[in-house]
């Protein structure tokens, strides 16, 4: 599993638009092997979200592969995982987080995003409902508590295998002289793909502090 920290200066959501551009394909993993799974995720191994002072945002990007360690519901379902520390504002701010899972060709990571507390004991699950695909990105974004401490991205066994289509519509335009004067014609078109979430992938974290909100 491989792991880049990136600062950025610009908006949460179009900092996930300009990364999630991406038509690299990747494999497609349906299941997860129990072998050696654990019970719950290793805090010692969470990658810590820095934000360095005057910096608008932080930003660490994953790829979760095979190699990725993994948890065993009490199902006996297996799912990857990985972890982040989060970072706590100087002044005491509230900050607000993003999880995000471009498309990568026809294969989606598919996100089950929950906040621990201090001693890794699980504080809330995010509602599926958070989750909206904004372009080719599927992102969350919530408000982080003062008492959370971890992050904990896992991919979804109810979701892996599914497959679904996106439609997006591109509209052109071009201008020709006329007499004296120009006519404008515009013209669309349709683009329907197809995709299959998959238990492995990119995830894009990016958290933002709000100075002065309330937390």
């Amino acid at each position: 599993m491989r792991a880049a920290l990136r600062y950025c200066g610009v908006p949460t959501l179009a900092l996930l638009a300009a990364c999630g551009q991406t038509a690299k394909q990747v494999p497609l993993t349906l299941t997860v092997p129990a072998t050696n799974c654990a019970a719950s995720p290793n805090l010692a191994t969470a990658k810590a979200l820095v934000m360095p002072e005057g910096k608008k945002s932080v930003q660490q990007e994953v790829d979760v592969a095979t190699d990725a360690p993994c948890l065993v519901e009490g199902s006996g379902k297996a799912r990857y995982y990985t972890v982040f520390a989060l970072p706590r504002t100087s002044g005491g701010g509230a900050l607000t987080a993003s999880v995000s899972s471009p498309a990568q060709g026809g294969v989606v990571f598919a996100p089950r995003i929950s906040v621990l507390g201090e001693s890794g004991e699980i504080l809330r699950d995010i509602p599926e409902a958070n989750l909206m695909f904004r372009g080719n990105v599927l992102s969350a974004v919530f408000r982080l508590r003062p008492e959370e401490r971890y992050l904990l991205v896992t991919s979804n066994p109810e979701r892996v295998g599914n497959n679904f289509k996106r439609t997006t519509a591109s509209v052109g335009a071009s201008t020709v002289p006329v007499g004296t004067g120009t006519f404008t014609t515009y013209s669309g078109t349709d683009l329907t793909l197809g995709y299959t979430y998959s238990h492995t992938g990119k995830v894009l974290v990016s958290i933002d502090p709000l100075p002065g909100a309330d937390s």
